[in-house]
């Protein structure tokens, strides 16, 4: 029971760390994801002080990169039923940048055609969510990596503090 309280408490204290837009997602899938039995992770070492997206962009990137996530994981077995969300501040830059990794089911995901418009590893009628991801992310000057790797799917967000 103390543990689960501290876990809490952590997890408040990193969300306190957030800007406002960026904090009332990640508050919304932290509801989510509680009610779905997923775990998720959320890390902010230090506060985020300069968030450069609005209300809009910043719904559509963290959306789509959380919904992708939660879907990835809501039909696997309890223990690989998580997922991680990292802002942190890189190198002498500050450049900022978060990190969403969930599991996934199946075959290692084919990441160098994943952004592109239409393109999904989940079937017909899908695929515009990591583009317009990419899209708004361009526009801050920003940049997205995908890697795939043993059953863990990271996507890499950097935006340049400028």
């Amino acid at each position: 029971y103390a543990a689960e309280i501290m876990k809490e408490n952590q997890l408040e204290v990193n969300l306190d760390r957030l800007p406002e837009f960026p904090r009332k997602v990640m508050e919304r899938y932290l509801i989510e994801c509680k009610q779905k039995g997923i775990e998720l992770k959320l890390e902010v070492p230090e506060p985020v002080v300069k968030w450069r997206m609005n209300l809009k962009d910043t719904i559509s990137v963290l959306g789509n990169l959380l919904e992708n996530a939660v879907e990835a994981v809501s039909t696997l077995p309890e223990p690989d039923k998580w997922v991680e969300m990292v802002f942190q501040y890189v190198s002498k830059s500050q450049d900022l940048q978060f990190v969403i990794r969930n599991p996934f089911m199946g075959e290692e995901k084919q990441t160098n055609l994943i952004m592109n418009k239409g393109i999904s590893t989940k079937g017909e009628g899908r695929g515009y969510g990591l583009y317009i991801v990419g899209k708004k992310i361009r526009r801050c000057q920003g940049e997205v990596r995908i890697y795939s790797n043993h059953h863990v799917f990271t996507v890499m967000v950097d935006i340049p503090n400028t």
